[in-house]
């Protein structure tokens, strides 16, 4: 009995040993991987879930992992669905599909999305997790280098500042070169949603994508659709950071001890006794080392009929420079509601912006960079302070007045305040009566207010020095309505092979614009500063300005577009839109016509691509389409009057009149400019989705081009005449090379390169329906800053951005240069020789807007870490450093301070001794750049034992890292690329900043 026992209780143990031992000890499970066909996929990783353990497909696609009964094993391998599989002890054989999720994903186009495999036009996708990361200045950051064709530059540090988008060359004379941006379908700002809120943008690269919007498309369309609420999820995600930044690069200038040394060697090249005694870095006077920071606060909320989505977002930048700042608050909540089991659909979102900032200029600039340029070429043996406590200015010290400013003083003496508010509420009621065909309404309101105060203090240099102006103060109040309705009807079919999608719609937008100012000086106090505009003595004696101004307007438009494809093999689009705009009343050509045509056939579905499996996708793409773009300015086509000024008043009954004249000429021809685009691409995705991408080329015409040109009066009223004259033509080829070169369980690496070429000329100019006075095919524009009579020649048969100056090809050793003179080859000239003018001895120096720009971006991952490389570049442009060409001549000995650079002979000659600088070859500099630009390094922390928390994320990043290039300058980039006058480095301009920023990122 009692051995019986025993072996009962031995056996108890063995089975008990057994049964724990198949839990406590894993066993070697064996598998094998295949594709579809049956071939063994090498590679494939499997991973246990919930762990780190993992392992790869051998050449037979077969692996071994230790495993109990239960656990699960992920298996992934790109190119193909995920797939998990539970472990029941035996040998698991796993079949993986091909993922076509690259070509199923959705890509949002012109009142409605679509499927990227059905594309046929030019459009490019960038979701929100290849956003760039780090502090932006607005959304258009987040793509910057991610889209051939598209560049965005950042030209100012300033925490005000934006960016400028270009998208295929400078296609108008007048306008500008901004894109069109919809937030959710309604005309917005890149600064009016915060970053985090963004879930995608997608750009409308070409003519045929781009005609459904019209009269506003000719620049491209920028698409930013807002993040949603998930369905069925309750989540809550923070994204804070904390940034500080340093400019990039400075001019040397030179030190009081260089000052002083100079001074007392007997060079000649600093006026006699301008040592001051003391020893002021100026920069470092003005400038600082900030710490701002960003906050965003997320919660996703709601079930299958009802959910909302909030998000809060605070942003405190500070710039580099004292009294340099930008507050903003950003908060957006949408809700979605499903009534009727699905055939109302209710989607509400209201958005709300406030930015404040501090102003130490007049207007709607917010710093005075003036400032800047004073703290670079001030007297640095001159005190911050004289000894009676007031601001040194250089009347104080006994000299010219005009030479420099104090640039601290700038800053302190002269301050206010722009407070900008934007509210937005629009939304959409969709009815879906059948599955074929859904109607949606479009709404939306938007409300800005602007009110900003400026005012220079007693101590300012207007009041000490100047005394024309004293305790001068400004106010100004602007204000804006936009409201829109659109309302379109989509029917989609499929019959058999063949689907059919058939849009159509109205769209009614209205705008409304007022603005206010009014100045007034000399007011009994500076603590008033400009919060009692009437208390000023300048409007009692009726001299304070007063300005005022309204506008309103419509533009309404029909629109229809229709899709068709065959197998999703062959596909055609054709959209056309009929618009009509208020601007334009007056005019015969009040209304126009959009119309667009676009095919795309998918050669990789043909049965003789069938063998070649490397390719899973090759599309061909072909379209064109026609867009316009209207003027900035209103009632251009009637008759108007104005004051005519001062200088034509008039004495009348003991009292001066100022008259009233005619504004402009009537133009009944008066018309939108149109581009007509023709666009030519190939689609590609080659070895499982391993190398992906997309070539384009394009070439577009913008004719009737809106200029300002003189004209006889009589007949004419007015001196001057806006009208249609001219064409402008832009080519150029894009390239978008994507791929995943690398990838295991552990480590990946993904590359993506962007290339763009772009070469664009003046077609024509006609004259021939206008009486133009001394009609020639070229012209001149001019710098706003500087004292040059041009800076640029636009002609006929040349590309735009030419610069226009003289030839340099020596020095005399008087200092003076030689020029080469274009009227007689071989010969040369001086300033100094008669009948000489750079228009007329001119010639062009070089261009200032590049011809290619290059992308790389690089993703890396490892383990938790992420590390993302985004370098860019652009090449083949010049840029006019403003800076050298103003301080480089060492015969201007005013006690100023000059660049240390001013002092190296020219040529190894002489140094510069011209008396007056005109725009020279030798200030022309070659701007080409390549950065690395976006460097950010993260670390994702495994939370499972923390509960709520699903992910953790730490992240540093550099902006505006690393620049190599020749140009001496602040930055290749502070020289703007837009509008006539491109690649002006002023000198009176904030430079751009280095910046970094330590974050985090935590979802619940």
């Amino acid at each position: 009995m009692k051995n019986s026992k025993v072996k009962a209780w031995k056996m108890i143990a063995l089975l008990l040993g057994l049964f724990l031992s198949s839990h406590m000890y894993a066993d070697n499970i064996k598998g094998k991987i295949l594709d579809e066909a049956g071939e063994p996929v090498i590679g494939a990783n499997v991973i246990k879930k919930n762990s780190t353990l993992g392992t790869i497909t051998d050449l037979n696609g077969t692996f071994s992992i230790e495993a109990v009964k239960g656990d699960v094993l992920q298996v992934t391998y790109l190119g193909y669905i995920p797939v998990e599989i539970t472990v029941d002890g035996k040998p698991i054989l796993v079949t993986l599909h091909e993922d076509v999720t690259g070509l199923d994903e959705v890509v949002v186009v012109g009142y409605g999305s679509i499927e990227k495999k059905k594309l046929t036009s030019a459009i490019a996708s960038v979701k929100s997790d290849d956003f760039l990361a780090g502090s932006v200045k607005d959304a258009g950051q987040l793509i910057q280098g991610k889209i051939a064709g598209l560049n965005i530059s950042t030209p100012s540090g300033d925490p005000v500042g934006g960016v400028e988008i270009v998208l295929r060359g400078t296609n108008s004379l007048k306008a500008g070169s901004a894109p069109l941006i919809l937030i959710d379908g309604v005309p917005g700002d890149l600064k009016l949603v915060s970053p985090d809120n963004i879930a995608s943008i997608d750009v409308l690269k070409d003519g045929s994508a781009a005609a459904i919007y019209g009269t506003r498309a000719n620049n491209g369309v920028i698409l930013v659709t807002t993040k949603q609420a998930a369905t069925g999820k309750t989540s809550i995600s923070y994204n804070g950071y904390i940034t500080t930044e340093q400019i990039a690069r400075t001019p040397e200038v030179l030190t009081a001890a260089e000052y002083r040394n100079l001074l007392n060697n007997g060079s000649g090249y600093i006026e006699e006794n301008s040592d001051y005694g003391s020893s002021t870095d100026w920069l470092d006077e003005i400038t600082r080392t900030p710490i701002s920071h960003y906050h965003s606060l997320s919660l996703n909320w709601g079930n299958e009929k009802t959910n909302v989505y909030a998000n809060i977002s605070v942003k405190d930048a500070k710039g580099v420079f004292l009294n340099s700042d930008k507050q903003d608050f950003s908060g957006k909540l949408t809700v979605n509601h499903t009534a009727f089991d699905g055939l109302l659909k209710f989607n509400l979102n209201t958005i709300l912006s406030k930015q404040d900032y501090t102003i130490t200029a007049d207007g709607d600039a917010s710093f005075n960079s003036y400032a800047y340029n004073m703290a670079l070429t001030a007297n640095p043996t001159a005190p911050v302070r004289m000894e009676d406590g007031q601001w040194c200015q250089p009347k104080f010290l006994g000299v010219d007045i005009g030479t420099w400013e104090n640039p601290l003083a700038l800053l302190k003496e002269r301050k206010g305040n722009n407070d900008n508010f934007t509210g937005r509420i629009y939304g959409n009621i969709t009815f879906t009566p059948i599955a074929e065909l859904k109607f949606n309404l479009l709404m939306s309101y938007q409300r800005y207010n602007q009110t900003r105060g400026y005012a220079q203090s007693s101590r300012d240099i207007s009041n000490t020095v100047y005394s024309a102006t004293p305790l001068f103060a400004s106010r100004a109040a602007t204000q804006s309505e936009d409201a829109m309705l659109e309302f379109t009807g989509q029917f989609d079919k499929t019959f058999n092979e063949h689907q059919l999608s058939v849009l159509g719609g109205y769209s009614y937008i209205r705008n409304e614009w007022e603005h206010f100012w009014m100045n007034n000086y000399d007011f009994p106090s500076d603590q008033l500063t400009y919060h009692n505009m009437g208390m000023g003595s300048a409007l009692k004696d009726g001299k304070a300005g007063m300005y005022s101004n309204k506008t309103s307007g419509n533009l309404i438009g029909f629109f229809a577009r229709v899709n068709y494809n065959y197998k999703e093999k062959y596909m055609l689009t054709a959209s056309v839109r009929y618009e009509g705009d208020s601007k334009f009343v007056g005019s015969n050509q009040e209304w126009g016509l959009f119309p667009s045509v676009s095919a795309a056939w998918r050669i990789s579905k043909e049965s003789f691509m069938e063998n070649l499996t490397f390719i899973d996708d090759l599309k061909l793409r072909a379209g064109y389409g026609v867009t316009g773009i209207s003027p900035s300015q209103y009632y251009q086509t009637i008759s108007r009057l104005k004051y005519l000024g001062t200088g034509n008043s008039f004495y009348y009954d003991g009292e001066w009149v100022t008259p009233l004249g005619p504004a402009n000429n009537v133009n009944t021809k008066f018309t939108w400019e149109k581009k007509h685009e023709y666009n030519a691409g190939l689609d590609f995705s080659l070895l499982k989705g391993r190398i992906s991408g997309s070539v384009d080329y394009y070439n577009r015409v913008t004719s009737d081009l809106l200029w300002d040109f003189s004209v006889p009066v009589p007949p004419n009223v007015y001196g001057t005449t806006t009208a249609n004259i001219g064409k402008i033509r832009n080519s150029g080829i894009e390239v978008m090379i994507s791929g995943i070169p690398v990838k295991t369980r552990n480590f990946s690496w993904t590359p993506a390169v962007t290339f763009s070429y772009n070469t664009n000329k003046l077609s024509s100019l006609d004259y021939a329906q206008y009486n133009v006075e001394n009609p020639r095919d070229y012209f001149f524009t001019n710098a706003e800053e500087g004292s040059y009579t041009c800076t640029h020649r636009i002609k006929v048969g040349e590309p735009i951005g030419q610069i226009w100056g003289y030839k340099v090809v020596g020095i005399s050793e008087e200092g003076k240069w030689l020029f080469d003179d274009p009227t007689n080859p071989g010969g040369t000239f001086t300033t100094d020789d008669s009948g000489i003018t750079v228009e007329s001895h001119g010639q062009v120096l070089g261009n200032s807007l590049p011809k290619y720009y290059l992308g790389f971006n690089n993703r890396f991952t490892f383990k938790n870490f992420d590390l993302s490389i985004m370098m860019r570049g652009a090449f083949d442009y010049s840029i006019i450093n403003q800076f050298r060409l103003r301080n480089e001549n060492v015969s201007n000995r005013r006690s100023n301070n000059k660049p240390v650079s001013a002092f190296d002979p020219v040529f190894g000659v002489s140094v510069n001794k011209n008396p007056v600088e005109k725009i020279t070859s030798y200030y022309v500099e070659k701007g080409d750049f390549w950065k690395i630009d976006n460097i950010t390094l993260g670390y994702t922390f495994s939370t499972p034992k923390v509960k709520y928390l699903e992910s953790f994320r730490l992240y540093a990043t550099v902006n505006n890292a690393f620049i190599f290039t020749g140009y001496s300058g602040n930055d290749p980039e502070s020289a703007s690329r837009v509008g006539l006058n491109p690649g002006m480095d002023y000198m009176n301009q904030y430079p751009t900043t280095r910046i970094y920023t330590l974050g985090v990122n935590l979802n619940f």
